[in-house]
């Protein structure tokens, strides 16, 4: 019984830590887009 339950904190870590990364990596994509929108803007 206790197996499963470790199993299970595994996969919810997991599944964290993929959500996290992609949370991450969409807060970056964002900061990119909004710099180079500025840098479009700065410069016209």
């Amino acid at each position: 019984m206790l197996w499963i339950i470790v199993l299970i904190l595994i996969l919810f870590a997991i599944a964290g830590g993929l959500a996290l990364s992609k949370f991450i990596f969409l807060l970056l994509l964002v900061a990119i887009v909004v710099a180079l929108l500025g840098a479009r803007g700065s410069r016209a």
